[in-house]
């Protein structure tokens, strides 16, 4: 039993990080041309609350790189927890923009997966 129980997690975890993850295919930003789509790598971090945010959204995850970090952005903090903390590819857009008066860098997700 215990070695039926051990295979079914291993072919779990082998299915999680092989496929991607389509995040967010009805909203209406999530819409990129195939040549907008970039993939960034690094460890995915849930972003601790700093209080209000400057913002009229708050961005609940960053995403640490090997040249530093990069906000998330995910409506109503829904990435899938199991992906915290974990090393992670990410397919997305990047955008830099400014937004009420600051300047912001982030990735606007598409899908995920576990490296």
């Amino acid at each position: 039993m215990k070695i039926f129980i051990f295979l079914l997690a291993l072919v779990a975890l082998t299915l999680t990080t092989s496929n991607w993850e389509v995040l967010f295919p009805n909203e209406q930003w999530n819409k990129f041309e195939t040549k907008e789509i970039q993939t960034f790598s690094g460890v995915l971090k849930q972003k601790t609350s700093d209080g209000l945010s400057f913002m009229q959204r708050d961005i609940h995850y960053i995403l640490e790189t090997k040249d530093g970090q990069i906000d998330v952005y995910a409506p109503r903090s829904s990435l899938n927890q199991m992906y915290i903390n974990q090393k992670v590819e990410i397919k997305g857009k990047f955008v830099s923009m400014e937004l009420e008066g600051n300047f912001i860098k982030e990735i606007l997700p598409s899908e995920i997966k576990i490296q």
